[in-house]
């Protein structure tokens, strides 16, 4: 993709923005972190002239609880019928499962989650850090320098946790948690304030 993305125009600059636009709640919020960890996998060379992050940055990267483990992958592969103890049969089994299979059991099962049944684990899937376009300690990775030198805009909003909460069972009306609104609304902001301070500590251009 970089080589497309990140062609030439005009008088040799890039003319381009990378923007993390609001997506899905979950996917979302994990693609819009990616797009801001690039500027730190690729500090020489960006492809981009300035970068937008909405509501993530590389900061407030999740753990990844199933890395190395494979269960959730698993039990997906089952309940979808590629119930097979060699792995290279599951693999190749649900590379002919059509995604949109995949993505409405794991809406069906997590929404499940939210609203039926709450002791029930959520499936979910994150990136895993390599230390080559994924890293364990992005704090490490700005105090080094390793960052691509362009400016960034970083928003969020006022209210992140609340489409975030589960809703109460037995009074949907009376709407989320306001706590775990706010905790899940911090994990948004002060990672936020977090990267404005490691960047500021470089020079770089933040807003």
């Amino acid at each position: 993709m970089r080589p497309t993305v990140g062609r030439r125009v005009g008088a040799g600059e890039y003319r381009r923005v990378r923007w993390g636009p609001q997506e899905d709640h979950f996917v979302g919020s994990e693609r819009r972190r990616h797009r801001c960890r690039q500027l730190l996998a690729y500090p020489d060379d960006p492809i981009v002239r300035g970068a937008v992050s909405s509501s993530g940055v590389s900061l407030t990267q999740p753990g990844n609880p199933d890395y190395g483990i494979g269960s959730n992958f698993t039990f997906i592969a089952k309940s979808l019928g590629c119930d097979f103890e060699d792995t290279s049969l599951e693999l190749e089994c649900m590379r002919r499962v059509p995604m949109p299979r995949i993505v409405n059991f794991m809406g069906q099962w997590n929404d499940n989650q939210s609203f039926v049944n709450t002791s029930q684990p959520t499936v979910s899937f994150m990136h895993a850090a390599d230390n080559v376009t994924v890293f364990s300690d992005y704090t490490e990775r700005y105090r080094a320098g390793k960052v691509a030198k362009i400016p960034q805009i970083i928003g969020t909003a006022a209210n992140e946790g609340a489409p975030l909460a589960p809703y109460p069972q037995t009074d949907v009306a009376a709407g989320p948690n306001p706590a775990t609104v706010l905790a899940i609304t911090l994990n948004f902001v002060c990672p936020s304030h977090s990267t404005s301070v490691l960047r500021n500590a470089l020079g770089l251009t933040t807003y």
